[in-house]
C-alpha cells in the first residue's frame, strides 16, 4: 500500500503539522512528514486514511475553536502561488488603448461601442463587455490597470486564472447591464473600473462567506468588503466617476462570489481553467465582432 496525502493536512505551518501529528499519534495512526519550503504536509498509509480522517474529525468536534489544521469537512481553496495574471491583463488593456488611441466622449469608439444605457436596454447587451475596454483618458486607464493588476491577481491566486477572469468579465458586464437598467436612457459608461470593482466584490465575498472564514478574526474577514466600500466612497468624490456602475460591479462580484465559495470545494483543475479562459476570450471577441458589424 502506498502513502496518500490528505487534502486537509497539506500546506500547513510547522505548528499545525506538529499538532496534527500528535492527534494521529494518539490515535495510533502511522504518519510521515513532508516539507516543501516553509510549508508542511502529512502523509498516511492508504489503508489508514479512513482512521486518520476519523481521528481528525473527532479532535475538531472536541475542539470547536479550530486550534488545529482542520476541519476536513469544510471547503478550502489553497492559493495558486505566483499567479500574476492581473499584470498581463493590465498590459493587454494598455495595448488596446494604445491601438485605439486617445479618446474623449465625443469620439466614435466611446459613442458607438460604450455602455449606452438606452441601447443596452434595447438589446445591444454586447456593449456591457466592449465598454470595459474603452477609456476616456490616460489617467482613467492607469487607475484601472493598477486595480486589475492588484485585485485581479489576488482573486486568481484563489480561483485560478481561467475561472478568475471569467468571473471578473461576467460580473463586470453584469454591473454595466444593471447600471443601464437603472438609468434606462441618456447615460454613457466606459472603462474597466466596473470590472475592477467586480474583482474587489468577488474577493470580499470569498473571504467573508467562506465556511472556513469563521476560523479567522472578524476584522480580517470583513476587510476586503470594507475596502471596497471605502474605495467606492472615495472615488465618488470625483465629478466624472460613474459611482453607480462601480457599485453594481462590486455588488455583482459579491453576489457571485458568495455562492461560489460555498459550492466549490476545491480549485478547478487545469482543463476547467483552460476552458474558462477560452470562453472568456471568445466572449470578448464575439462582443467586439458584434460591435464592428
Amino acid at each position: 500500500m502506498g502513502r496518500v496525502a490528505l487534502e486537509e493536512l497539506q500546506n500547513l505551518t510547522a505548528d499545525k503539522a506538529e499538532l496534527a501529528g500528535l492527534v494521529l499519534a494518539a490515535a495510533r495512526v502511522p504518519y510521515y512528514y513532508r516539507r516543501q519550503g516553509r510549508r508542511h504536509g502529512i502523509l498516511v498509509r492508504e489503508q489508514d486514511a479512513g482512521r486518520a480522517r476519523a481521528a481528525l474529525a473527532a479532535y475538531y468536534e472536541e475542539n470547536p475553536e479550530g486550534n488545529g489544521p482542520f476541519p476536513p469537512s469544510l471547503p478550502c481553496l489553497p492559493p495558486f502561488p505566483g499567479d500574476f495574471s492581473g499584470v498581463w491583463a493590465a498590459a493587454l488593456l494598455f495595448l488596446f488603448h494604445a491601438f485605439v488611441g486617445p479618446l474623449d466622449y465625443r469620439d466614435w469608439p466611446l459613442q458607438d461601442r460604450g455602455a449606452d444605457a438606452r441601447l443596452i436596454v434595447s438589446g445591444e447587451v454586447w456593449r456591457a463587455v466592449t465598454a470595459l475596454f474603452l477609456h476616456a483618458d490616460t489617467a482613467h486607464l492607469i487607475g484601472n490597470m493598477g486595480g486589475l493588476a492588484v485585485f485581479g491577481s489576488a482573486l486568481c491566486q484563489t480561483t485560478g486564472p481561467g475561472v478568475g477572469w471569467a468571473l471578473v468579465l461576467a460580473c463586470g458586464a453584469a454591473g454595466n447591464m444593471l447600471n443601464a437598467w437603472a438609468y434606462q436612457d441618456h447615460h454613457l459608461s466606459v472603462g474597466a473600473s466596473t470590472a475592477v470593482f467586480a474583482a474587489l466584490g468577488l474577493l470580499g465575498a470569498l473571504r467573508a462567506a467562506a465556511p472556513w472564514a469563521r476560523r479567522i478574526s472578524p476584522l480580517a474577514r470583513w476587510v476586503p468588503l470594507g475596502a471596497g466600500l471605502g474605495l467606492l466612497a472615495f472615488l465618488g468624490t470625483r465629478g466624472e466617476t460613474d459611482v453607480l456602475a462601480h457599485f453594481f460591479g462590486w455588488l455583482a462580484g459579491g453576489a457571485v462570489g458568495a455562492p461560489y465559495i460555498l459550492l466549490v470545494r476545491k480549485p478547478p483543475g487545469p482543463w476547467i481553467q483552460r476552458g474558462a479562459l477560452a470562453a472568456t476570450v471568445l466572449t470578448i471577441a464575439g462582443c467586439w465582432a458584434l460591435a464592428l458589424l
